[in-house]
């Protein structure tokens, strides 16, 4: 008997909310399964076909149910509730057309519920394939799968697209606001901005910090929090935020939450809370960003104008910054000489007997005698002693340097790796400072061994007794001020160089760029930008040995590395050498003119005597094999010098990214002699 359409109409609803009937049933397929007459019911093939095509809707209603079911994400839990609506209004037009069935048998045909629900069905099919392009994928992907769905040609598929796209988006929007107004992630959600380990455990979720926590990874220190500490992840950022947009949210939220976290303020909350209302408007759109563009610029200009202000006020940035100059640049002469005045006599002992605590005391010292002492307590407390570890041969010289101790929300910007830049420009200098004294030293034994010269020449007038060998050591005396002179020449070019032409105008680039800085970012990349000049104008970006191990002590290898760093070291290990034997010979003087005077003493208490022994006829001298060996010596190191210091300016052309011309312009007249130039004669 074939089934009255009354009948096929009823199944039909009942299919199409999903529930199996007399005639209709739910059949499983690998597809997903579908509803259809069973075997047993006689229909025309033309009702069939159409009680077929309304009860899609009901196998679209399961296999809607069926992907809302156990969301993985608030994204998917947003999609899935806004499926909701647009299965609830479905499910009121099925009710509606149940009871119209309801009351005539003729009310409702096939061919009337089959248009009544075309545009439902399509709307389903939609939402169906929406939520599958969702599936599994994460935010961002999840959001790009249904933006592409959403251009579409179709007006009905963007009607339902596009609000499934706004609802999914919601949780998006609704962890910007959270990350940009508080500083703190969501739990759970797929956001893509991500804390890294550096900020795991530190109250990046918006909790209270965990300093023991922090401490323990490592992500306590400022610099690592700040760099590192966030991230933006690539697979859950959509192609709806643009990339430079997604930047400024995460240097947003970065900023307020090194606000919170690192600096413990919380006077940035009244200049961010103003853009709070722009954040979260209810007429915000997700294909149209450019109302989220501009209230998280707000908050960003806000937040990083009141974060360079806190650093400046609160924690007096520049007055660190000044004093780092002053004293790891040696920018404070009249402190550098009090302190090498000072520790001079505890330096020069072998490295192992050096006292730490001796050393600071000396700084202390020599902080309190200079225009250091005017300076705020907090920045002298800050300068300590650093001693390396010794190695055998090693002075204090060697391993002494200053380290300047920063914390909070300084170290941000004065970075581990920018204190180690300072670091190796201040061994350089202090190097450098070595080398002076040094020849300063060499001076005065050279004036020395000329006064002695002096008096031995009177002795000889006044009583006509000749010291022998003394003749030659006007000659080499001559020989040593030359030589020392130009080692001194090259010291001092070098030390105008480095604080005219590097340090200095760096600096003064750094200072007028630094007041105009808009955010924390532009404040580091400038000081780490000035600290790369430096490292580079002072010759320090080779990758010969550092200056501050053995910078005067250690012995030059048989083969350096062909790099301007490992000439400067070289030459400046030389120039240190011309001091021992210019201090041999000024002691060679020194005992002939004593000899001179116990010589006529004698000769003096025989006269008195009457009694003439052998020592009246021994006359004193200066013997020839020890003249010639201090001449030897002198020569080598000289020699030693003169090859390094040609060495290092001939490297120097190749550093066309350093303007050096003035520089070496000191040295293309009037420069060193060469080796050759003085020959002495001891035969």
């Amino acid at each position: 008997m074939v089934l009255p359409e009354h009948i096929l109409v009823q199944e039909a609803l009942h299919a199409c909310q999903g529930i199996s009937g007399r005639y209709v049933w739910w059949q499983p397929g690998k597809d997903g399964g579908s509803f259809a007459l069973g075997p047993g019911a006689e229909v025309p093939p033309a009702q069939r076909q159409a009680v077929s095509r309304v009860a899609e809707v009901g196998a679209l209603l399961r296999r809607i149910e069926e992907l809302r079911r156990d969301p993985p994400s608030p994204l998917h839990e947003a999609l899935g509730s806004a499926a909701s609506r647009e299965v609830s209004s479905l499910l009121r037009l099925l009710a509606i057309l149940e009871a119209r069935a309801g009351t005539r048998s003729d009310a409702l045909t096939l061919r009337r519920l089959e248009v009544w629900l075309a545009e439902p069905r399509t709307r389903l099919r939609v939402l169906a394939g929406a939520l599958e392009a969702a599936g599994a994928r994460r935010g961002g992907a999840a959001l790009d799968a249904l933006h592409a769905l959403s251009r579409h040609g179709d007006p009905l598929v963007r009607a339902v697209l596009v609000p499934l796209l706004e609802a999914a988006a919601a949780p998006m929007f609704r962890g910007i606001a959270c990350w940009v107004l508080e500083g703190a992630l969501e739990p759970g959600a797929d956001f893509f901005v991500a804390a890294t380990h550096a900020a795991a455990g530190a109250g990046e979720r918006g909790g209270a910090p965990a300093p023991a926590a922090a401490a323990a990874s490592g992500a306590s220190h400022p610099a690592v929090r700040w760099r590192t500490g966030f991230c933006l992840d690539p697979d859950a950022q959509p192609r709806l935020v643009p990339g430079a947009l997604a930047r400024s949210i995460l240097d947003a939220g970065r900023t307020v939450n090194f606000l919170k976290h690192v600096c413990g303020d919380v006077g940035w909350e009244e200049g961010v809370a103003a853009h709070a209302g722009a954040l979260c408007p209810p007429w915000g759109s997700c294909l149209q960003l450019k109302w989220l563009e501009n209230a998280v610029t707000g908050v960003q200009q806000a937040a990083s104008a009141h974060l360079l202000q806190h650093l400046h006020r609160a924690h007096g940035l520049e007055r660190h910054l000044l004093a780092l100059k002053h004293h790891m640049l040696m920018g404070r002469g009249d402190f550098v000489s009090a302190l090498l005045d000072l520790a001079e006599p505890e330096l020069d002992k072998p490295a192992r007997q050096v006292s730490q605590y001796v050393l600071q005391g000396h700084l202390d010292a020599a902080l309190r005698a200079s225009t250091a002492s005017s300076q705020d307590t907090d920045v002298a407390d800050r300068l300590t002693v650093r001693l390396a570890r010794a190695l055998e041969g090693d002075s204090g010289w060697d391993v002494f340097s200053l380290q300047y101790a920063v914390d909070g929300a300084l170290a941000a910007v004065l970075a581990p790796s920018a204190m180690a830049s300072y670091l190796r420009v201040f061994r350089l200098l202090w190097t450098i400072k070595r080398v002076e004294r040094v020849l300063g030293r060499a001076w005065a034994r050279l004036n020395d061994a000329a006064h002695a010269m002096a008096t031995l020449r009177a002795l000889e007038k006044e009583h006509g007794v000749d010291v022998s060998g003394a003749e030659k050591v006007p000659t080499m005396l001559r020989a040593f001020h030359s030589w020392r002179s130009e080692a001194a020449q090259f010291a001092s070019s070098l030390q105008s160089y480095i604080a005219l032409e590097v340090i200095e105008p760096a600096w003064a680039e750094f200072g007028a760029c630094l007041g105009k800085a808009r955010d924390l970012d532009e404040v580091v990349g400038l000081h780490e930008g000035m600290l790369a000049k430096l490292v580079e104008g002072l010759f320090l970006g080779g990758t010969g040995p550092g200056l501050g191990g053995s910078s005067l002590g250690g012995q030059q290898g048989a083969s350096a590395a062909p790099d301007p760093h490992t000439g400067l070291r070289a030459a400046l290990i030389s120039m240190a050498a011309l001091l021992e034997p210019i201090h041999g010979l000024a002691g060679l003087v020194e005992q002939a003119v004593a000899a001179q005077r116990g010589y006529l003493a004698r000769v003096k208490e025989s006269e008195t005597s009457g009694t003439w022994t052998d020592e009246v006829y021994n006359s004193p001298e200066i013997e020839a094999e020890a003249l010639t060996e201090l001449h030897g010596a002198m020569w080598q190191a000289h020699a030693a010098y003169e090859r390094h210091f040609r060495t290092f300016l001939s490297l120097l052309p190749a550093q066309s990214h350093l303007d050096l011309r003035f520089f070496l312009s000191r040295f293309e007249e009037g420069g060193p002699s060469g080796p050759g130039g003085t020959a002495l004669d001891f035969g």
